[in-house]
């Protein structure tokens, strides 16, 4: 369900009790339709999470082994987010600006590292939820923009 937006938490009740009380201003009203798929996510045998889990893992190292042979810095390997994050200072300043460049020459969308804060500035964010088509020539696309690209 990536990118549904439905979560579960279980904690002990007062704290469960505060956790209501702040997203029930944020979130509610969770249509049908996604309650309908998380009830399904939820119930789906171990088997079908882990062969998910497997195939998100390995488009995730290939993205990182490919961004590293472009040049890119991994400060580390998620172990638990379906993305990663790079560090792209070497190549430029702007992360918005350089994903927004790097879709208009490439066609590849990444979310800019400001996005998620000033200390995010120079990342991008790479989703590992496409297929392995998506993402098998990332790199050469990245060293194509990259040469296309003038740093600030």
């Amino acid at each position: 369900m990536t990118g549904w937006r439905v979560g579960v938490v279980i904690a002990p009740i007062d704290i469960s009790a505060k956790i209501t009380l702040l997203s029930e201003s944020i979130v509610s009203c969770v249509p049908g339709f996604v309650q309908d798929a998380a009830r399904a996510a939820i119930l789906c045998p171990n088997t079908t999470t882990e062969k998910m889990y497997s195939r998100y893992r390995a488009r995730q190292l290939e993205i990182c082994s490919q961004l590293k042979r472009a040049g890119l810095e991994i400060d580390r390997i998620p172990q638990g987010a379906m993305y990663v994050f790079p560090n792209i200072s070497n190549y430029a300043i702007d992360s918005e600006d350089f994903a927004m460049h790097l879709l208009r020459t490439s066609g590849v969308a990444t979310v800019p590292g400001v996005y998620f804060g000033s200390k995010g500035e120079s990342h991008l964010r790479f989703s590992c939820a496409g297929s392995d088509e998506d993402i098998a020539d990332l790199g050469s696309f990245f060293r194509q923009a990259v040469k296309s690209y003038k740093k600030a």
